[in-house]
């Protein structure tokens, strides 16, 4: 695991375990504060807000409101990049990996900008170990 620097690339599962109660909500906390800048992509608030759509429908969440405020309030203050940034080579690479695009996308924003990227996202860790891109990676123990 990497320690923290002055900048970061989170992903969407960062994000909503943030804003709702979860097993890495209070990692998630901590990581996030402990960075000055944090990036994400232009498609986090749409995967946020499909997260915590669903998570309301499971009545796993009671006051959506609040979370997407709250969420908002993170995205906003975030340095914001379109996917068109890495999408070429994210189509290849989430091949190669055998991970989905929307992952890829972060995993390769954080390698275009030199910086850890923050998930808690078990399965796409546990893709990317033993790849290049695993040494990116600020993840919670299990």
């Amino acid at each position: 695991m990497i320690t923290a620097t002055g900048e970061t690339v989170i992903d969407s599962s960062v994000i909503v375990a943030l804003v709702t109660p979860e097993v890495h909500s209070r990692w998630s906390r901590q990581k996030i504060a402990s960075y000055n800048r944090l990036h994400i992509l232009d498609l986090s608030h749409y995967e946020v807000a499909n997260a915590l759509r669903y998570k309301a429908e499971n009545h796993s969440l009671i006051n959506t409101q609040a979370a997407w405020s709250t969420a908002q309030n993170l995205m906003n203050i975030s340095i914001h990049h379109t996917y068109t940034e890495v999408i070429n080579r994210a189509l290849s690479e989430a091949k190669n990996l055998n991970i989905a695009v929307y992952d890829a996308v972060y995993v390769l924003l954080a390698d275009k900008l030199d910086i850890p990227f923050l998930t808690v996202d078990i399965k796409l860790i546990k893709r990317l170990e033993g790849t290049k891109y695993h040494s990116l990676l600020d993840f919670p123990n299990q």
